[in-house]
């Protein structure tokens, strides 16, 4: 089993994902960063299975669970998401065909020359 990560870059001064494709890959499986990460605790790291000492109240670190629960101020830089991850048995190759079928996007683009590639994935064994 493993984590793969998508974490989207604001490459040439636009988001590259629209709200429904972060709504969709949630629909297939994803979970998505709604808001982004919250530092909750001293120790947190999001890329280590740490547990957070406010379990009670926290859900993965994450700011909201749903685009529901958030308003027009929440948005960074105008998007409501920057990353997602599944945690699948499927190959990182796998993975990012069904993302771009979901999205529509080239997981390939280069995007802008100063502000580097729009989409970035990566993994962990869980």
């Amino acid at each position: 089993m493993r984590r793969i990560t998508y974490i989207s870059n604001n490459s040439g001064g636009r988001w590259w994902l629209s709200d429904g494709d972060w709504i969709n890959l949630e629909k297939a499986g994803w979970t998505v960063i709604w808001g982004g990460y919250q530092f909750c605790h001293f120790e947190w790291s999001p890329r280590k299975n740490t547990v957070c000492s406010a379990a009670d109240v926290c859900d993965g670190h994450r700011a909201f669970n749903s685009l529901g629960e958030m308003g027009l101020s929440d948005k960074w830089l105008g998007s409501y998401a920057r990353e997602a991850y599944i945690d699948t048995d499927r190959t990182m190759e796998e993975v990012i065909d069904k993302w771009e079928s979901i999205t529509g996007q080239n997981s390939q683009d280069q995007g802008c020359h100063c502000c580097g590639q729009p989409h970035i994935f990566d993994q962990e064994e869980l």
